[in-house]
């Protein structure tokens, strides 16, 4: 689901201790529908800019992830880690 893919990419960015600035975005209309062990990652992930809503501003955390859609994930942390090596 949207929501594991947003624990599992959370705590992989801990574990790497990568350090992802985050911004003020206003949380996702459906948030309170996320599971609560995934709530905290998929606001965080929101926050570094790495995942965005389907449609109107809601996450759909228990839809399925499109392999499309992980991969967009992906590229886009992938471009902030490079990005973030590159100014240091």
């Amino acid at each position: 689901t949207r929501e594991m893919m947003a624990v599992f990419l959370d705590r992989y960015i801990q574990n790497l201790g990568l350090e992802l600035v985050e911004t003020e975005e206003p949380a996702f209309g459906d948030l309170d529908s996320c599971s609560s062990w995934a709530k905290a990652s998929v606001s965080r992930l929101q926050r570094m800019g790495l995942v965005f809503g389907k449609r109107d501003g809601l996450f759909f955390p228990k839809d399925a992830m499109t392999r499309a859609e992980c991969a967009a994930v992906f590229e886009r942390l992938v471009s902030r880690v490079l990005l973030c090596a590159l100014n240091s």
